[in-house]
């Protein structure tokens, strides 16, 4: 009774883990990499849940085999002793099955890491790159738009002059304070995702370990 109630606990532990994560797989965009990041940030996160799941399952299990040895040292086991032995060794079989599948799966997704760290920069400098471009090419327009007024009326509006002049030097202050506090923002973005991606690195390094030392207990 006390074991049934830990194995149900450890049960609740991987449903709990499987209803946090399973819905972050949609929808399913295989071509964005922030995709990728927020599945296995998620899973990182929530792991713990998973290590208490098995480690409850693998203790109890362990714990019951051996007792069930201990009870059965003479050479009179009859078959429903055997059976029960054997019940008990399928139970701890199927823990380390199920724990070196988790570990493996980790250790894929700490080794993806990498590259999704790399898409990400990747993808900030493309968008950088774009956002950039359509600034500069706003202010040239409105730069050309200037000097074409300015070239028609030349001839009897000299007075307006400086004023043009100055709306320009205006017009691209505010072109290059708008680039500066973009690339602010896009900076900070990316520092924020690099941070996250090493993290997920380290935290699944770690929950690799820990899943396969629950294998060899």
């Amino acid at each position: 009774m006390f074991e049934s109630k830990f194995i149900f606990v450890g049960k609740i532990f991987f449903i709990v883990f499987l209803v946090i994560n399973l819905p972050q797989f949609l929808p399913i965009n295989l071509f964005q990499v922030s995709y990728f990041l927020v599945i296995t940030t998620t899973i990182f996160d929530t792991a713990s849940v998973l290590v208490l799941s098995l480690s409850i399952s693998k203790f109890i299990h362990v714990r019951n085999l051996k007792l069930v040895e201990n009870l059965n040292t003479t050479d009179d086991i009859n078959s429903r002793q055997i059976e029960k032995i054997n019940l008990q060794k399928i139970n701890v079989k199927n823990d380390n099955i199920l724990s070196l599948s988790v570990a493996i799966c980790f250790a894929i997704l700490t080794l993806i890491q990498p590259l999704i760290l790399i898409f990400t920069v990747n993808q900030s400098d493309i968008y950088a790159t774009r956002i950039l471009s359509s600034i500069n090419k706003e202010y040239r327009i409105q730069e050309k738009g200037i000097e074409e007024f300015m070239s028609k009326e030349n001839s009897n509006e000299n007075n307006e002059m400086p004023n043009i002049e100055d709306r320009i030097s205006e017009m691209s202050r505010l072109k290059d304070l708008k680039i500066k506090n973009f690339l602010k923002r896009n900076n900070r973005t990316k520092f924020e995702g690099v941070k996250t991606i090493l993290r997920n690195f380290i935290l699944g390094s770690i929950w690799t370990i820990c899943f396969y030392k629950i294998y060899l207990i």
